[in-house]
């Protein structure tokens, strides 16, 4: 018979400090010895239960916290396994299949990878044992507590208050299914293990244990939520979590800033572009029209420049002296002159067969055959390539302040002779060959699909017509500055993204915005996305570029809503990824729409960066969409 007291047992049982060394036993310590003799480390062996739930100490403080780790353990476990599983069992997550599920996967996690086996077996058959026992424990479990939310156990009409009445309604449904789950336990461990049935005096051992379990798991959920609910902890959590957010972005700005400066982006292609120049593999150029004096472009654009510098001076006269019933007409001639001297400053950009272009020769070259100086060649081309935004209404853009240098030191033009934004999209229709309301009228959707694409609850899976090997079903427009960029990236970025990899905005909707928009846009309608090509800053030598865009894509895509009805937004697009080439991805990007004339420069950009599985489209080549029927909605 022992001479301890009551109290003395107490005092021995009770010791704050085997309580903390529970604590760290089952946090941390049991979970690391089952990852250590899984990678093959020689871990203690155990003097204690089978199913490896190790105690150094045989206090009631030491147990209570062994169990106690066990809980935080598990709940972090359970957490991950339902975020795990939610992608694949969605709606049923919540139901007791889906919770039972997620408690399986948990609980396989916990016995399979974080608790030791024991020695006398192998490795894979005594951690297949312990997975199939703690899976079946918990799934039990996570079916019961689900199937139990409905009940009542405490009865709601005593005569008497309750203290804290619906957290023990919730502990005591918690500790029912611990009970359960741990009775199925003791079976479970009996049969894998012995490959017998358990005993009356297992069954109530083990359904004791879990009972405990459940009731602490719960005891623990409410902690936290309670905590976190505080204003101080919730301030704090946001706080810890933007900063988080920051100093991730931070890091990826500063890597991609540090790859840029050593020259280190996309080294395989790199690699590839040396290893093909080597061999002579590298595509050639397309032919080109031989330079000479008299068809020297920059002669040309002297030429040209003076005679339109003069025709915008009569105009304007003659706009004055004429009645103001008459200026309209006279207006339109304005109109006239700025759209022909477009055409022809994108002939001599960009030449033909016949005729070179300044895109295709040096400024060496090009100074040597017209007897300029390099400087004003390099001048020239420098002009081409200004933005035409003005900064103000009175001001002139930077292109208009280029041209001004350019003109002739004896004609004196005003600024408004240099100003040719009003004639751009004509002179580029033009030029190009293509015209935009042929194109609206042949591809825009119809007035029902108009409005069915805009109504709220219309799926981003609908499309108005079915996809063709020249037609894709959905369509983002830019310009042909961004190809380069597009083609090295190997897909098409949101803005924000963009500006953290170092590549310079030089396009789209948000170019002159402190910041760049989280997604792209896309649109089931041509016509819509063609005209988003005139949003980025204004540029003389772009042509309109439209990426086709495959249906396929909805599935990762959301809509725009309100903010930009009929629209969808994804947060990349993929071109001519290594994915698509092994034939393990569907294309995201299928076409790219431009002017006709640009097709086989386009083809040659696509090549001499390996892109494949792309289509590139004339304008002229499109065909009228085979339209769909608007389906009913239900009244």
């Amino acid at each position: 018979m022992s001479d301890e007291t009551f109290l003395e047992k107490a005092a021995k049982n009770l010791k704050p400090g085997d309580f903390v060394d529970g604590l760290y036993q089952g946090a941390v310590e049991k979970p690391l010895n089952g990852i250590r003799q899984l990678v093959g480390k020689n871990v203690e062996a155990q003097t204690v239960p089978a199913d490896g739930n190790a105690q150094s100490q045989d206090t009631l403080a030491g147990k209570a916290g062994f169990m106690a780790g066990q809980i935080i353990d598990f709940s972090v476990v359970a957490l991950l396994s339902r975020k795990a599983l939610a992608p694949v069992l969605k709606k049923s997550l919540d139901s007791t299949a889906g919770s039972a599920a997620t408690m399986f996967v948990a609980g396989a996690v916990d016995g399979g990878v974080l608790t030791k086996s024991a020695p006398e077996k192998s490795l894979l058959l005594g951690r297949t044992e312990s997975a199939l026992t703690m899976g079946t424990t918990f799934a039990v479990m996570g079916g019961a507590s689900k199937a139990l939310e409905a009940r009542t156990l405490l009865p709601g009409s005593l005569p008497f208050k309750i203290p804290a009445q619906p957290f023990l309604e919730k502990g005591l449904k918690s500790a029912a299914a611990g009970a359960v789950g741990g009775a199925a336990g003791a079976y479970s461990n009996a049969f894998f293990h012995e490959h017998r049935l358990a005993s009356a005096s297992e069954v109530a051992s083990s359904a004791g244990q879990f009972a405990a379990f459940g009731f602490g798991l719960h005891a623990l959920q409410t902690g936290v939520a309670k905590t976190a609910g505080l204003p101080a902890v919730e301030s704090a959590y946001y706080r810890s979590k933007w900063n988080l957010q920051e100093g991730a972005t931070e890091a990826k700005r500063l890597s991609y800033a540090a790859l840029n400066e050593l020259g280190l982006r996309h080294p395989v292609q790199r690699l590839t572009d040396a290893v093909y120049s080597r061999l002579g593999k590298l595509p050639a150029d397309l032919p080109k029209a031989p330079l000479t004096k008299e068809n020297n472009p920059i002669t040309a654009f002297d030429k040209e420049f003076a005679e339109y510098i003069e025709k915008v001076r009569r105009a304007e006269q003659k706009y004055e002296a004429a009645p103001h019933s008459g200026r309209r007409e006279i207006y339109d001639e304005m109109g006239e002159v700025h759209a022909g001297f477009v055409e022809k400053l994108l002939g001599n950009w960009y030449g033909s067969a016949q005729k070179p272009g300044i895109s295709s020769y040096s400024d060496a070259e090009l100074a040597l055959a017209s007897g300029q100086s390099v400087e004003r060649v390099a001048a020239i081309r420098s002009a081409y390539t200004q933005s035409m935004k003005r900064e103000s209404y009175h001001g002139p853009s930077p292109f208009e302040e280029a041209m001004a240098k350019l003109a002739p030191s004896n004609i004196a033009g005003e600024q408004e002779a240099f100003e040719i934004a009003r004639g751009l999209g004509m002179g580029r229709e033009r030029f190009f060959n293509y015209d935009e309301s042929k194109l609206g009228s042949k591809l825009a959707l119809r007035s029902e699909h108009h409005h069915y694409a805009r109504a709220y609850g219309t799926p981003v899976s609908w499309m108005p017509f079915e996809a063709t090997p020249n037609l894709a079903n959905l369509f983002h427009a830019t310009v042909s500055r961004a190809l380069d960029s597009t083609l090295i990236e190997r897909g098409l970025l949101p803005a924000r993204e963009m500006r953290l990899r170092g590549i310079q905005q030089l396009t789209g909707e948000s170019a002159n915005e402190q910041f760049g928009r989280r997604a792209i846009s896309m649109t089931r309608d041509f016509s819509e996305a063609f005209c988003y090509h005139r949003h980025s800053p204004e540029v003389l030598t772009d042509f309109p570029v439209v990426f086709g865009i495959s249906r396929d894509v909805t599935k990762h895509a959301w809509s725009a809503g309100s903010l930009e009805p009929g629209e969808i937004l994804i947060d990349k697009l993929h071109l001519g990824s290594i994915w698509q080439k092994l034939g393990l991805k569907k294309p995201d990007v299928t076409h790219i729409y431009v002017p006709d004339s640009q097709v086989p420069f386009v083809n040659l950009a696509l090549a001499r960066r390996r892109v494949s599985g792309v289509r590139v489209v004339g304008f002229n080549q499109m065909e009228s969409p085979e339209w769909l029927p608007v389906p009913l909605r239900s009244l």
